[in-house]
């Protein structure tokens, strides 16, 4: 039976501001798929005119209301990740759902749904990483790409510090969400609002250990449109401590409930990502495996010099 994607995000109001073509760019990029068989679960927290300007872009779609608005307010959270995840329940199917959680400003390449469906297998989950960042829009039609960490234009991805980047778009069976023990532990981990980046991560590719990295055979394109990612340098409130600590705890008793490894959550954030994403089973020839897992050597490499060289000034200042 063919599988029917889900994909389920939330959306900025669309309004003429630095986001509004970025957000386009990401509806047309799955509007365009080579694989047709989609469905847009959107959840809707304080938009109002999204079913307007959605029916404008002829894209595939349900609106979700959020149920937990004063939830939010109260924690003066934006959005909940775990709600628009959440609101795909009532759509999934036994075997016959793939899951896309993905945030409004990845580009996906034509052939991303194609290779999720060609990569299919029981329990699967996965990402394509390391995502490409670009500063802003333009400079994805430009081919500029950035390394968020150095903050400079790069020619190739690989040569961003890698033991950085996340992912912010994950595939997962939608079996998996189904799955009883699981959803026991997701439905107790409602985490509104701010939270640690590997969440989703762990959340969606560890139950099981059926991991997949598509990075060779389709890419995401992450769109920025921040001057900076120094949390020093950007302006706005600071994070709601409460409710941070709040979702840490949340997060570390999901993960001691599905027993997730506690080198992936646990462990000096250093190594973590690479960690994480080294975990995926590579999804490439024997070349590329090769010539990647040498990159992702290198940055645990240098990583660790990084590490003992700091340990080794503060030594030297507490002497």
């Amino acid at each position: 039976m063919e599988k029917k994607i889900l994909i389920v995000t939330t959306l900025r109001e669309f309004k003429d501001d630095i986001h509004n073509n970025t957000q386009i760019a990401f509806l047309n990029s799955i509007k365009n798929q080579t694989y047709q068989n989609y469905e847009l679960i959107i959840t809707e927290f304080y938009e109002k005119n999204l079913n307007t300007e959605l029916s404008k872009l002829k894209v595939k779609f349900r609106l979700v209301k959020s149920k937990f608005l004063s939830e939010l307010k109260k924690f003066d959270a934006k959005y909940s990740h775990w709600e628009f995840v959440d609101n795909v329940y009532p759509f999934l199917k036994k075997d016959q759902n793939i899951v896309i959680s993905t945030l409004s400003d990845a580009i996906f390449e034509k052939n991303f749904f194609q290779t999720i469906i060609d990569n299919y297998s029981p329990k699967f989950s996965g990402t394509s990483w390391p995502q490409i960042n670009y500063k802003y829009l333009e400079d994805y039609y430009d081919n500029k790409k950035y390394d968020i960490v150095r903050e400079r234009i790069i020619q190739n991805e690989l040569q961003a510090p890698l033991y950085k980047l996340m992912s912010d778009v994950f595939f997962f069976d939608g079996n998996i969400m189904l799955d009883e023990e699981y959803k026991l532990a997701w439905k107790k981990c409602k985490i509104h609002g701010v939270s640690h980046g590997i969440v989703p991560a762990l959340w969606f590719c560890f139950s099981d250990k059926n991991r997949i990295n598509i990075y060779f055979a389709s890419k995401i394109h992450n769109i920025i449109n921040y001057s900076t990612l120094d949390n020093r340098k950007i302006n706005g409130k600071v994070l709601n401590q409460n409710l941070w600590k709040k979702n840490d705890n949340l997060f570390k008793d999901f993960c001691k409930t599905l027993k997730v490894n506690k080198k992936y959550w646990k462990t000096n954030e250093t190594f973590r990502k690479l960690f994480i994403f080294s975990s995926f089973s590579i999804k490439s020839n024997f070349l590329n495996i090769l010539y990647f897992k040498m990159i992702i050597l290198k940055n645990f490499i240098y990583k660790l010099l990084i590490s003992l060289l700091d340990k080794s000034k503060k030594l030297f200042r507490d002497v």
